[in-house]
């Protein structure tokens, strides 16, 4: 139950051949080697060091609390090189992860993390396992490269089944060890053995929001000392102390406010702008908590709007401003199973505290197939969907008659409902939207 597995072992020895695969592919050799040398590049070593000396502490702190023995150093090593690695890179990214330490603990103590435990408790003997480890491997890769694809879902439902009768199997001769083996299962050490994970990411947190942190900084650094209308650097530190110490210790807020300068660089000349722009992103969350009421014949409220198509994975993460522009983009959902999929998006634009117009974009690549009318399917029912949030039930049927239609445009309670198609040039695809204006009149400040 302790140590190397005959499981790990087979992991193992499978990386050789995969290694020599490798070494001897001159494509693969290449792209190893970029690999290799981007590895040892001086930030990720100092972060590499860096983790490995908190982690080490971790151990020294948990074994003073005799929590930690000898017999923990295998499971300590994998919990290091498939948990922390894979964390710490996340939490190095560009891109800012929003609740990474909430995340990160839940799935240390979650439904996947037990099941995982009792899975990896007993292992077969040798053989066996080198038998069953390629065979799960192989319906591992069939069944994530499958996923999303219609069709190849035969392939992923032999997958699927081929990975959970193993699992089943797994769980069962578990289950059979723990009842020859109950005196070895009922012990502490096994208790000690479950609960090394969560106390090793328990640990492991801070120095994530830490790492999290200065990633960040660095980041707004870089944006804002991208600024050219800043005429003194004393400008910029000034910039980056009050961001710091008015959003901290919400990295969400910072990271926001540093993409609004970015695209509103006017806004940053001096340093009343500059407690402009912060004052802004913290009324901006305030009203993204508690949205305010808008007015019938003013609109929407944009912090409502965004979330119209929740249920359909369309939401917007953010309400933001380019100059006079007030606009939200949703993250486009892919629908197909081919390197070039249909693209649904959804978007709003307006004021400060009023969405203006509503719009759904269905993009169609490729005409004549089945991922056509799945694609068009998606998006009646995301139309019909926005229409009942944005107007009310009623409008529903009527517009229910009308998306047949290429193109629409009536006024239902007073909104101008439009839906438009625009086939692409060589006529390959075309791209359909409906619109929803705050009223017949309204003209967007951008086309």
């Amino acid at each position: 139950m302790m140590g190397v597995s005959t499981r790990d072992l087979v992991y193992l020895l499978l990386s050789i051949p995969f290694f020599l695969i490798v070494m001897l592919t001159p494509s693969l050799r290449l792209g190893f080697s970029t690999v290799i040398k981007a590895f040892f590049a001086r930030k990720l070593v100092i972060v590499t060091l860096s983790m490995l000396l908190w982690i080490s502490a971790s151990v020294v702190l948990l074994k003073f609390l005799s929590l930690w023995n000898c017999t923990h150093i295998w499971p300590t090593v994998v919990w290091t090189a498939a948990f922390a690695f894979a964390t710490l890179f996340e939490a190095t990214r560009v891109s800012y992860q929003k609740h990474l330490g909430r995340r990160v603990f839940l799935e240390s103590i979650g439904v996947i993390a037990l099941v995982e435990f009792f899975l990896h408790l007993y292992t077969f003997p040798f053989l066996v396992e080198l038998l069953l480890v390629p065979i799960w491997l192989l319906f591992s890769i069939v069944y994530i490269y499958t996923e999303g694809k219609p069709k190849h879902a035969s392939a992923k439902a032999l997958a699927g089944w081929g990975l959970l009768l193993i699992s089943v199997g797994i769980f069962f001769y578990t289950f059979y060890k723990i009842i020859t083996d109950a005196d070895n299962f009922l012990s502490i050490n096994t208790l000690h053995t479950f609960l090394l994970p969560i106390f090793l990411t328990i640990l492991y947190i801070p120095f994530l929001f830490m790492l999290q942190s200065y990633s960040l900084y660095e980041t707004v650094s870089i944006r804002l000392g991208n600024n050219q209308t800043f005429p003194k650097d004393n400008l910029h530190n000034y910039a980056l102390r009050k961001a710091i110490v008015s959003f901290f210790p919400s990295l969400y807020l910072l990271d926001r406010w540093s993409l609004h300068c970015m695209q509103n660089q006017s806004q940053i000349e001096t340093k009343a702008g500059i407690d402009g722009t912060v004052e802004l992103i913290k009324s901006l969350q305030k009203d993204k908590i508690k949205p305010p009421l808008v007015k019938f014949e003013d609109g929407w409220s944009p912090f409502l709007a965004m979330n119209f198509l929740d249920s359909l994975k369309l939401s917007i993460p953010e309400y933001s401003q380019i100059d006079e522009e007030w606009y939200g983009n949703g993250n486009p959902l892919a629908i197909g199973d081919d390197v070039l999929n249909h693209n649904l998006t959804y978007y709003i634009e307006g004021t400060r505290n009023a969405a203006k117009r509503l719009k759904l974009k269905l993009e169609v690549n490729y005409q004549n197939s089945t991922e056509e009318s799945i694609a068009n399917e998606r998006f009646n029912e995301a139309a019909l969907l926005l229409v009942k949030a944005s107007i009310n039930c009623d409008a529903i049927k009527k517009v229910k008659k009308l998306l047949c239609q290429d193109t629409i445009d009536v006024i239902i309670q007073r909104r101008r409902v439009q839906l438009t198609r625009e086939n692409y040039p060589n006529e390959s695809g075309y791209t359909k939207k409906l619109i929803i204006d705050v009223n017949p009149t309204y003209t967007p400040v951008y086309s």
